[in-house]
């Protein structure tokens, strides 16, 4: 599964016995499981997982990721040049 690592944090000590944890946490927004390979770039495409129109995100331990990846945008016949490498992940509707 691909996900945007939005923000690391851990929560406070008196929070410990609440959660039985010390663990560093990360909060993610989902992408689509790999399903559809386009053929021309010989890589699977993914885009933005989402339920009822909201990203789908989670609060997970940061020992299960497993690695990084980098996504292209898949920008279609034109990229637009108004768009900045910051306001891409939250505006392209895929990626490769």
């Amino acid at each position: 599964m691909v996900c945007q690592v939005r923000l690391l944090f851990q929560l406070p000590s008196d929070m410990e016995h609440t959660t039985g944890s010390k663990r560093l946490l990360a909060y993610v927004e989902w992408y689509t499981p790999f399903h559809q390979y386009d053929n021309t770039v010989g890589m699977f495409s993914v885009a933005p997982s989402q339920r009822h129109h909201r990203r789908q995100a989670s609060i997970i331990p940061i020992t299960v990721i497993v690695r990084s990846c980098h996504l292209i945008s898949a920008w279609g016949q034109v990229a637009r040049t108004e768009w900045t490498s910051e306001m891409s992940y939250n505006t392209v509707i895929g990626f490769m």
